[in-house]
């Protein structure tokens, strides 16, 4: 074993494959990479016991949903973040961004991403192409066949119901909650949708999901929305955990003194009306 330059990352040497492990600045949360015969898996552990299984990471270009080649390349580049700041509304005054990051090259011009925080694990992809249809499936393989509640559009949620209850290759809405005892809970939600279509889940076998979305077309270098794994303590720490927040950019708007919080109810579906305060009905 070989301490590389941060105590957050481990390089771990084999025959089969290598093994990167990447921790939350707290050291409580542990992403582990490893490229087994040319493809990506990842694997996640909390408080040492490990809540995701080796899974595969798979990127595919054109029509070939599912297929991904083996990957050409092995390379890791690490950094740390630490900033706090104000948000102009919201339960809090200052959020703290705390993390550590691997950028993990597999291809000339393909990176994936993978960000520990103290409150969970976020992955994403970055791809420069001229011009093409990109898609990817990311693994959730679970180590137990936990109890989970998820998002069903208008009506009731799913749950609570064991992996076990739902059918394979059966789509499922995120946000999906998941309780794996009673001091820790798990969300799957994804955050800064810009480039792609959003995901939904769909079981495969077991205790295993994956991310399924349409493929989108990217030109030039984009990055794909974050993959995300909040860790919480109990079901409430999911409602107000920063995460999802610090994944999303900056605010655009450089002078935010006008922006005064309240609140407003109305119809999403009545697009275009306009309330008596001057708002007008939108969906975005």
């Amino acid at each position: 074993m070989t301490a590389l330059k941060h105590s957050w990352i481990l390089a771990l040497a084999g025959m089969a494959c290598a093994e990167t492990i990447v921790k939350s600045p707290d050291g409580k949360i542990a992403v582990h990479l490893e490229m087994m015969e040319g493809f990506p898996l990842w694997s996640a552990s909390v408080d040492g016991t490990p809540v995701i299984k080796p899974g595969p990471i798979k990127i595919f270009r054109g029509n070939k949903a599912g297929n991904m080649p083996k990957c050409s390349e092995n390379n890791i580049s690490t950094r740390t973040y630490d900033e706090t700041w104000k948000p102009t509304w919201g339960q809090f005054s200052e959020v703290r961004n705390h993390f550590n990051e691997v950028t993990w090259t597999i291809d000339p011009g393909t990176d994936i991403i993978v960000r520990v925080a103290d409150e969970g694990i976020a992955i994403r992809y970055e791809i420069e192409e001229p011009k093409t249809k990109i898609g990817d499936r990311v693994s959730f393989d679970f180590a137990g066949d936990h109890t989970f509640w998820a998002a069903n559009g208008e009506k009731p949620n799913h749950g609570p119901l064991r992996f076990s209850e739902w059918k394979e290759n059966t789509k499922l809405q995120a946000p999906m909650t998941i309780k794996v005892n009673d001091k820790l809970y798990l969300g799957v939600i994804e955050s800064a949708i810009y480039n792609q279509y959003p995901f939904h889940l769909q079981r495969t076998s077991g205790t295993t999901f994956e991310t399924r979305s349409g493929q989108s077309s990217w030109k030039g270098k984009a990055q794909s929305s974050w993959r995300t794994l909040l860790v919480g303590r109990s079901a409430g720490d999911l409602l107000v955990n920063p995460l999802i927040w610090n994944l999303n950019p900056k605010s655009k708007i450089a002078d935010t003194s006008w922006i005064k919080p309240g609140y407003t109810l109305w119809d999403w579906r009545s697009w275009g009306a306009k309330a008596p305060d001057g708002f007008e009905y939108g969906l975005d």
